[in-house]
């Protein structure tokens, strides 16, 4: 600190140097109070940059007569409110933004290094309350706004912006006070990084302040180019523009003026889209109606051929188990007798078993065998009562077969000519099912090239329970024709399902005896919220702001005044052609019901 005092160009250089390394690494650990005049100090170290382009030397005053504050002379007690008339003032020297000489350079660079030093160090809020009270803090965030508009000030300037950004919070700002005139004037520059600080650090004054301000005075072009910039896809300038308007719609003379310089009705359009900003498709499943649980099957039903030439040929206790697997499955609340289920099986494997193949399993072997293909869920127990039954709980009888992949087989569901039953049998793929139908129920001729003989003396008719194609009145004049219309009963195959992302089996997340009750399936839109469940981001400012109008508008002049003329209320006449659009986006996102009200 006594380096940057001393006014000697290497002592200030070594200690902007350092300074500038503590702040960056360490500024959570130093604070101004602790080190009096440092803030001074550096201040004054940056607002030596008006003798780079102004032919002027800053002198810093702390005495009490202000009538001798005047040219380069400041009040560093109560600030200079005429620091904008004195700066218009001043005799610009002649710069090149492109060339400059090493002198200037280097001045610039230590200029550079104090404001950086400063900004790093505000970012502690203690800091950037004590800086807050010292008046030159003003007056050197001003001189800095109002440089010229040349390349070689750019860092300089948003350092300012950044330092304000975090100052303002703690300074009441008047209409006429220079420093707010300075970042209203950043508003209808072409830098988007100035823009949008500046609009943060005007949204932040007297944030941490009893005195609200009110934000009089901005331009028409400034209020235009926010309402501009909302329309844009940009995100953080959205925000940053939002933040304003909540602001500044909060005062009713501030609508007032919106009503009668500018058209709103853009603003509440654009407010409205982006009440949706960022909402997530949720989908919810009501249900309506208990599960059923359906009886289990008294029989067992049988294996399908096509499995069964499969299973056939497996070793044993794999083969049992797969028919377990296949034709059974968990359930804690039924029981089958151990000799059903030893019957079952022997009468199914029995008869094909060829002598040279795989044995099957004695009867206690076979039964040991249940509980250990069902993980020990199903157990052997002896039931007393009038007769004694040896049974196997944890375990029911499927209604519908499975695969060894666990998909479930489909049913050929063609009556017979008596009309008495459906047929019944399994299938596990849609051509062993066509060629059942066509050859068992249709008696079509199947020819050595695997092709059916396509006969057209005599009539065809579909028997599929329930369909109405190909009746006795109205009967297929040859095979092809009702070929063709057997294939809409036929069940999807394997690698369709998979080709459309379907697969009913993995989807099953009950057991196959459960039948869910009715259920109904709501999308909605919800819309980003804190942990709190409540709304936040665009949405939530931009609810903000439309519920500032429709408070505000009615108590304008400029409302009054459309009313007296014969018009509707400006609130009808903004918000009535997007009412729809609101009751949708409500209906959608609870935590835009209730937006905070303080």
């Amino acid at each position: 600190m006594c380096a940057l005092k001393s006014g000697v160009p290497d002592e200030q250089r070594y200690a902007l140097f350092h300074l500038v390394k503590i702040s960056m690494e360490r500024g959570d650990k130093y604070k101004f109070e602790s080190f009096p005049g440092l803030a001074e100090a550096l201040i004054e170290k940056a607002m030596e940059v008006s003798t780079l382009f102004y032919d002027v030397v800053w002198d810093i005053s702390y005495y009490d007569d202000v009538s001798a504050y005047d040219g380069s002379r400041l009040n560093g007690i109560d600030g200079n409110p005429d620091i904008l008339r004195r700066l218009q003032d001043l005799n610009q020297t002649s710069i090149d933004s492109n060339v400059q000489t090493a002198e200037f350079s280097d001045h610039l660079s230590q200029i550079n290094e104090a404001a950086l030093a400063i900004r790093n160090m505000v970012m502690l809020e203690e800091n950037a309350q004590y800086i807050s009270e010292l008046s030159p803090l003003r007056d050197f965030l001003v001189i800095i706004l109002n440089l010229p508009s040349l390349d070689c000030v750019t860092e300089l300037k948003h350092y300012a912006l950044e330092i304000a950004e975090q100052v303002t919070k703690y300074l009441h700002l008047y209409r006429t006070d220079p420093l707010y005139v300075s970042l209203l004037d950043q508003i209808v520059t072409e830098d988007r990084g100035a823009i949008l600080t500046a609009l943060r650090a005007i949204s932040r004054i007297s944030m941490n302040l009893e005195e609200s301000n009110n934000l009089r005075g901005v331009p028409r072009q400034a209020l235009q180019n926010i309402f501009d910039w909302i329309l844009l896809p940009d995100e953080e300038l959205a925000h940053a523009c939002l933040d304003f308007l909540y602001q500044y719609t909060a005062v009713v003379e501030n609508v007032e003026y919106i009503l009668r310089t500018l058209d709103p009705e853009p603003l509440v359009n654009q407010l409205t889209r982006l009440l949706a900003y960022g909402a997530k498709v949720v989908d919810r499943e009501i249900t309506f109606e208990q599960d059923i649980r359906n009886p289990a099957p008294q029989e067992i039903v049988e294996l399908p051929q096509e499995l069964l030439r499969d299973m056939v040929l497996l070793p044993e206790p794999e083969r049992s188990s797969r028919w377990l697997r296949c034709l059974f499955e968990e359930d804690a609340t039924e029981a089958i007798t151990q000799i059903a289920l030893w019957q079952g099986y022997q009468n199914q494997f029995s008869p094909i078993v060829p002598p040279t193949g795989p044995p099957m399993l004695v009867a206690a072997e076979f039964i040991k065998n249940v509980s250990t293909t069902f993980a020990e869920k199903a157990t052997a127990q002896v039931q007393t009562g009038p007769t004694t039954r040896f049974i196997i709980r944890g375990i029911r009888r499927r209604a519908v077969p499975v695969d060894l992949n666990g998909e479930e087989f489909r049913k050929c569901s063609w009556i017979d000519a008596a009309g008495s039953a459906p047929c019944n049998r399994f299938f596990g793929s849609p051509k062993t099912m066509y060629d059942h139908i066509l050859r068992d129920h249709i008696g079509a001729v199947r020819r050595e090239d695997g092709k059916y003989e396509n006969s057209s003396s005599a009539n065809y008719t579909c028997h599929w329970e329930g369909c109405h194609k190909f009746r006795r009145t109205n009967p297929a004049k040859d095979l092809a024709e009702v070929a063709s219309h057997l294939k809409v009963h036929l069940p999807p195959s394997a690698s369709s399902l998979k080709e459309l992302g379907d697969n009913p089996s993995s989807k099953r997340q009950k057991p196959s005896y459960i039948v869910p009750g009715a259920k109904k399936h709501w999308q909605t839109q919800t819309v980003p919220s804190d942990e709190r469940q409540e709304a936040s981001g665009l949405p939530l400012t931009a609810a903000l702001v439309l519920r500032n109008l429709a408070r505000n508008i009615p108590k304008t002049d400029a409302d009054e005044n459309f009313v007296k003329s014969g018009g509707t209320s400006k609130v009808n006449h903004l918000f009535k052609p997007v009412e729809p659009r609101f009751w949708e986006i409500l209906a959608h996102n609870k935590p835009l019901v209730s937006v905070p009200q303080d």
